[in-house]
């Protein structure tokens, strides 16, 4: 558990504030910082069907998880042992089997099936499938958007928060360093990854780095037109400008940084772009 219970506590006060604002009286939150956020919930698998269950008369949220994941449960996050629930690996790509049937079979149980139920519309692992499942699976349930209701909550950070994002600044800068030394005519692009990589994983003798949410970016020559290439296996050239875009990461905690390079002299092309603008 990265926080104390009492800030878990304080962001689901925040949380439930906001539902009875809107009407809410069971909240399903399906992005996975937003599940972090409520319960401290870490790790790579939000590629398949999880969830946090919010309802507005229960002290604790619900950790939905596929059942190879459910020990992260029981080692990232505060709740109780009894609201982690794990779904059995059936539900696992065998169409048309579907994580979200157990998840509407619990909402029943607990009787919550004539909730006003908010959902994350716009999250970027719900699916079309989860929503009709959902609608198909609680007819009886008024569905509405929870229009980005815990994004809002996460905007306001804490101190401890705070914290964690000024290391992550730091770890930007060394890495950033890092590009400017390695970024040079002749040098594959993929080898200044590496070493990007290795200095943002590293992180400072005091703190270590952590995977990103962002790979990173590395636009160079005519790709500075298209802001989000990646590195090729192809040479920097003499002359021609790279955009720098990474984030320092700590307990997964972002603060990302761009700069542009340049190596060489401009070519005249460049330089009548700029005195005609």
């Amino acid at each position: 558990m990265l926080f104390e219970k009492k800030e878990y506590k304080e962001r689901l006060k925040k949380v439930k504030e906001s539902m009875q604002k809107q009407g809410i009286d069971l909240l399903v939150s399906h992005d996975p910082a937003n599940m972090n956020y409520l319960t401290g919930y870490d790790a790579w698998s939000f590629y398949y069907a999880q969830c946090v269950l919010v309802h507005i008369n229960e002290d604790e949220p619900i950790c939905f998880l596929r059942a190879q994941d459910s020990s992260g449960g029981y080692i990232k996050t505060y709740l109780q042992h009894k609201n982690i629930i794990a779904y059995d690996e059936k539900y696992i790509h065998t169409w048309p089997l579907h994580p979200y049937q157990y998840l509407v079979e619990i909402i029943k149980q607990k009787k919550w099936d004539k909730s006003n139920i908010g959902l994350e519309m716009d999250s970027h692992y719900f699916t079309a499938f989860c929503y009709e499942t959902i609608k198909k699976g609680l007819p009886n349930a008024k569905i509405k958007d929870g229009e980005r209701l815990v994004n809002w909550a996460r905007i306001v950070k804490s101190e401890s928060e705070i914290k964690l994002m000024k290391s992550a600044a730091r770890i930007s800068e060394r890495a950033m360093k890092k590009a400017f030394e390695v970024i040079n005519p002749g040098t594959r692009q993929c080898d200044a990854v590496a070493d990007i990589q290795k200095a943002l994983f590293n992180g400072t003798p005091e703190f270590g780095g952590d995977y990103a949410s962002i790979a990173t970016l590395l636009p160079t020559g005519k790709g500075t037109s298209a802001s989000h290439l990646t590195a090729t296996e192809d040479k920097f050239v003499n002359g021609e400008a790279t955009i720098i875009e990474i984030s320092g990461v700590h307990k997964r905690y972002h603060c990302p940084m761009a700069r542009t390079v340049l190596l060489g002299e401009k070519n005249q092309k460049k330089n009548r772009y700029n005195e005609s603008n």
